[in-house]
């Protein structure tokens, strides 16, 4: 099994891809570093938990969210209030 990267050389990592340049990339940086986007990626989520973040939206409310496009993608219909009684269905 690897060793695990020392505590300060994840925060300076994590530091950087937080305050990086707009246009720089996770995977920019984490090439830099010579790690893998992936360890970058569970390393940022981990600090948001350590801060009391469950996302980052959750930490700065005025950050704008990404658009994946996938709104477009899902099919427009009534809402539910208005789609009558629900039938439970048992399946066996």
């Amino acid at each position: 099994m690897a060793k695990p990267y020392p505590k300060e050389f994840r925060e300076d990592v994590v530091r950087v891809a937080r305050h990086r340049e707009p246009g720089v990339t996770l995977e920019q940086i984490a090439t830099d570093f010579g790690i893998h986007p992936v360890t970058l990626s569970k390393w940022l989520r981990r600090a948001e938990v350590d801060a009391g973040c469950g996302a980052q939206w959750m930490c700065d409310p005025g950050r704008r969210s990404v658009d994946l496009g996938l709104e477009s993608a899902l099919p427009v219909g009534p809402e539910p209030s208005t789609l009558g009684p629900r039938i439970a269905v048992q399946v066996s």
